[in-house]
């Protein structure tokens, strides 16, 4: 009996690496299938945070923060726009953006609080952000996790 290896991908289960698609462990699309939004530098305490978000020329969007995620790994909001990633309770609009240059990229400052109990913790992001590829027109970018340094 010939052995067969399994290949596992971020989304799919595939037996012996031959591209027949056996399972689906999740379903991402558009926008949220890739890594759309990054932190090019720490965050420091009292500084602003630089995000760079990537997506398709001419995009609009809005910026999410929050300083939890949900406890239990996987169990984001899903939705038609693919998976909200933060903790409802405690998620707030931090921005807003738009995507001009023909690159597909864009950044924007996010103001990190300058309060001393928040060094050493997380702050997370995540954008929602134009997109044909999602049958909503819009979809949920990857969220970014963050710790706050010291300055």
């Amino acid at each position: 009996m010939p052995r067969e290896s399994i290949c596992v991908d971020d989304r799919h289960v595939r037996d012996g690496c031959d591209g027949d698609q056996d399972g689906v462990l999740g379903i991402d699309f558009g926008a949220h299938a890739f890594t759309t939004l990054r932190q090019r530098e720490p965050a420091v305490s009292g500084q602003s945070l630089e995000l760079q978000i990537h997506g398709e020329p001419g995009a609009t969007g809005l910026l999410f923060r929050s300083l939890d995620v949900p406890q239990v790994q996987g169990t984001g909001l899903r939705t038609a726009s693919g998976l909200f990633e933060l903790e409802r309770s405690t998620t707030v609009v931090a921005g807003s953006f738009s995507i001009p240059s023909p690159q597909g990229q864009t950044t924007i400052d996010v103001p990190i609080s300058g309060d001393p109990a928040l060094i050493g913790t997380f702050v997370y992001f995540q954008g929602a952000i134009d997109s044909s590829a999602s049958p909503t027109g819009r979809a949920f970018t990857n969220r970014a996790q963050v710790r706050i340094v010291a300055p």
